[in-house]
């Protein structure tokens, strides 16, 4: 099909905003979920700086079972497409309450992180993020025990794709993700409202073409092999869990199942809520959920 006028450079340029977007402020502050938090920065190994919350481990804590002065494990935080590590804080809240040390981060070209010019080779240079970001945690919390990575929905892509080469992580958790199919999700933003694009233009033949040039865009920069194999690295060594919303309209909870299925050690937990809801819609089994996977990996030998 012929592409109408101006369809295919809108939606290249609306992918190539989807990775360096608009840049928002932290909307929320540690101490609003009573966590003291010191600033810090690591630099990627391609030299991007990255914006840091460090938050030390509770000293002899209910989740503390090293010991008075020792985390019960590290962990690094990562966040959705778009917004900040201010959008996670929920989450860290309840792995420090658990025990850990936590570090948060900026993804680069969001928040506080430095700059990253779009160009193909996204999912490698975002998945840096996430290395560089566990190996600080682990050199400033001492601990040499395999690193906790946290992703939520475009950070859970480079969460599971880290794993294709030996690192310091050990275990993953993934909030809204990952998914397979990447024109898919990027057509479902598109559809609830999370693309600069009004919602009734996709009725039209334009705005189709639109999203799908947007789509093919997206998955040329990031140019990685998505889903990894799972004999790649330690996809098949490591424990996974994926946890999605009944009613995720970008995320689907079959997809995600499906994802969990191809890794020996990944497995998936529907709750109720939408995409990226589920620890406010029913915080109760979110924590539940979370806690009977950390004890799982705190019983892992080393």
């Amino acid at each position: 099909m012929t592409a109408l006028p101006g369809a295919r450079r809108v939606g290249e340029t609306i992918a190539n905003r989807m990775f360096s977007p608009p840049r928002r402020g932290h909307h929320r502050r540690p101490a609003e979920f009573g966590l003291d938090a010191a600033e810090a920065t690591c630099t990627t190994p391609d030299g991007v700086d990255l914006h840091l919350w460090v938050i030390e481990p509770p000293s002899g804590g209910p989740g503390d079972t090293d010991g008075p002065g020792g985390p019960a494990g590290t962990a690094i935080v990562g966040h959705g497409i778009g917004l900040t590590k201010s959008a996670s804080l929920r989450q860290a809240a309840l792995l420090h309450e658990a025990g850990y040390g936590v570090v948060l981060y900026d993804h680069r070209n969001h928040g506080l992180s430095g700059h990253d010019a779009v160009r193909p080779g996204m999912a490698d240079r975002f998945t840096l993020d996430i290395r560089a970001a566990a190996d600080f945690a682990a050199a400033r919390f001492g601990d040499e025990r395999p690193v906790l990575a946290y992703g939520f929905s475009f950070s859970s892509f480079p969460s599971v794709y880290a794993l294709r080469v030996e690192s310091r992580i050990g275990a993953v958790v993934c909030d809204s993700g990952p998914a397979s199919d990447i024109p898919g999700i990027v057509t479902r933003f598109a559809q609830a409202g999370a693309l600069p694009l009004p919602r009734w233009i996709l009725a039209n033949p334009w705005g189709r073409q639109v999203v799908a040039a947007c789509a093919a865009r997206a998955t040329a920069l990031l140019a990685g092999e998505w889903p990894p194999p799972a004999s790649q690295g330690a996809l098949d060594r490591t424990p996974m869990l994926f946890v999605v919303g009944a009613g995720d309209a970008i995320m689907a909870a079959d997809e995600v199942r499906a994802m969990a299925a191809r890794y020996a050690r990944a497995r998936c937990v529907v709750l109720p809520g939408g995409h990226l809801e589920s620890v406010k819609h029913d915080p109760e089994a979110y924590r539940a959920t979370l806690t009977e996977f950390l004890e799982e990996f705190r019983e892992e030998p080393r």
